[in-house]
């Protein structure tokens, strides 16, 4: 509904793709209720541990081309201050396929395993549990539609 009511600039939509679009959605109860509640114990959360900001993301369609995949991990806020993920949930609003964007993990890197990239196929609701270590990328959306998810990541205590 923020898309359709108040627009999208060229300038946020740089700007965003890098972190999160609408950064000001982040801490909205309807952003958090996506969160399925078994993310705090499959990462083993512990008190002190925190969730830090949500990243809501946005694949926007892409002129099909020659693309190399460029894995990455996940970077800790500034505001960590010492303190490592324990883990990372990706929550899909829209469907993800090969063919529209969805996200790519090489398996086995958090292991050091040296793996090719695999596309996972997510339906709305599905959800992503990753180990911060693992290589992951988003791919190609050369579908219609833009590609929707929050991703979420547990702060362990120092």
């Amino acid at each position: 509904m923020e898309l359709r009511w108040h627009g999208l600039t060229p300038q946020q939509a740089e700007e965003w793709s890098d972190g999160t679009f609408f950064p000001h959605l982040r801490w909205e109860p309807e952003i958090w209720a996506t969160l399925p509640d078994v993310a705090a114990e499959l990462f083993g959360w512990r008190e002190g541990d925190d969730w830090a900001e949500p990243q809501l993301v946005m694949r926007f369609p892409d002129a099909e081309q020659q693309w190399r995949m460029q894995p990455h991990v996940d970077r800790l806020p500034e505001w960590a201050t010492g303190r490592t993920y324990r883990g990372i949930t990706g929550v899909a609003l829209t469907a993800a396929t090969a063919r529209d964007g969805a996200p790519y993990v090489w398996p086995g890197s958090h292991r050091g395993a040296d793996s090719e990239p695999m596309p996972l196929t997510l339906s709305p609701g599905d959800a992503l549990f990753m180990h911060p270590q693992l290589r992951h990328s988003g791919g190609l959306n050369l579908g219609a539609t833009i590609r929707t998810a929050i991703y979420f990541r547990l702060l362990k205590d120092v």
